[in-house]
């Protein structure tokens, strides 16, 4: 898995791309069929890219230690 860049973190609980442009991704996602589940208990209010060969989206507790990819200008 790696962290992708969206997040939950506001008080909505709406996902958003954290990076040079903040955006909501309602107009585009790829979340995996049962996510996201914004688990409360679990915290899960970042996003993971799962390599499983789908490379669909899964909400994640923010805590876990994963590989991430970065947004630079080009």
């Amino acid at each position: 898995m790696t962290w992708i860049g969206g997040n939950s973190l506001a008080p909505d609980r709406v996902y958003v791309w954290d990076g040079l442009v903040k955006s909501d991704m309602r107009s585009y996602s790829d979340w995996a069929l049962s996510d996201p589940t914004n688990n409360v208990h679990l915290g899960e209010n970042c996003m993971v890219m799962h390599h499983s060969g789908s490379f669909k989206w899964l909400d994640a507790p923010c805590q876990w230690e994963k590989p991430y990819i970065c947004e630079i200008r080009a």
